[in-house]
């Protein structure tokens, strides 16, 4: 409500009162002014109003980063013959607390509790229905939104392949992106868990799957290949058994490659079975023949074949 003019100065001082006294921005009938800390160049293109840890502000994101993240996910979604995913703005509360708390607290945790700083209800919900991501050390180049996507792809030094597994989760309808910013250090968040699930359009996901860019896989890291034995029941994709899966891999000239590392499992992290495995000796440039057998789905015998060429 607009105050009369005769009460504009007493309502001044009360609101400059309740700002000094809390820590939280919520109170406030205006957007807060912008951080008193140094900002790094180019923070301006990524937010309409920057955040401020110093009063749990996450700030808010501009819909052209937000749409940068969508377009590159679906992007890779794509080349997995994956359906799109639509972007949800309902969600985006959950995903910018998320990622005012790792920023606040400079750690990761899908279950942050009352004890970690600028908590809220709706950031712990994002935290433990999100991909999370941190980066530090930077100075004035701010990390680009879409090299999280890639790296939750990816998934280095994460065994269980969790991110990977719900990016590339063929039944993942919508989804909802947030980034907080300081100085050296961002934390990001994309939200993969929902109610709502979409069916299925394909029979398998492999990683890396036919023409394949190679910025978005490791040579030294886990390829891996999930079955979708239901494409409407997303529960029935847990009978699935891999304990007798033979993988082979071989060059167009025939040639074997040696296959280690091996590792499967029923876990739901978006489809609920995964295999997984390193390769010796894959190369650019080079088409590779994918063959894993003996994969009981629903207690009978099935083989796959698919190729990746990573260019």
């Amino acid at each position: 409500m607009i105050p009369s003019f005769r009460s504009v100065k007493v309502l001044s001082l009360i609101f400059l009162l309740l700002f000094l006294s809390s820590g939280c921005i919520d109170i406030l009938l205006t957007p807060p002014p912008g951080p008193s800390f140094p900002q790094p160049s180019g923070i301006d293109d990524l937010y309409e109003i920057l955040p401020d840890i110093q009063t749990c502000y996450e700030g808010i994101l501009k819909d052209s980063e937000k749409q940068k993240v969508l377009e590159e996910l679906n992007f890779i979604r794509s080349l997995h013959g994956l359906n799109p995913v639509n972007y949800n703005y309902e969600d985006d509360i959950y995903t910018a607390k998320a990622a005012l708390i790792i920023v606040a607290n400079e750690e990761m945790n899908h279950h942050p509790d009352q004890s970690y700083k600028c908590w809220t209800e709706e950031g712990e919900f994002g935290s433990s229905h999100s991909n999370l991501h941190m980066s530090w050390g930077w100075e004035d180049k701010i990390p680009k939104s879409e090299d999280f996507v890639i790296g939750w792809v990816v998934d280095e030094g994460v065994e269980s392949l969790g991110h990977r597994r719900w990016m590339l989760f063929p039944f993942l309808k919508d989804t909802s992106y947030g980034r907080v910013d300081i100085l050296g250090f961002t934390g990001a968040v994309i939200k993969v868990v929902n109610d709502e699930i979409n069916p299925s359009n394909v029979d398998f996901v492999a990683y890396p799957y036919e023409e394949y860019p190679r910025n978005l896989f490791l040579k030294n890291w886990y390829l891996s290949f999930s079955v979708v034995a239901d494409r409407n029941n997303l529960w029935n994709n847990e009978k699935v058994d891999f304990s007798d899966a033979v993988i082979e891999i071989h060059n167009e000239d025939g040639e074997i490659l040696q296959v280690n590392s091996i590792y499967y499992d029923n876990e739901g992290y978006g489809i609920p079975n995964n295999l997984q495995w390193k390769v010796n000796g894959i190369k650019y440039g080079i088409k590779y023949t994918v063959n894993i057998k003996n994969v009981k789905v629903f207690g009978i015998n099935k083989n796959y074949e698919y190729w990746f060429n990573l260019i």
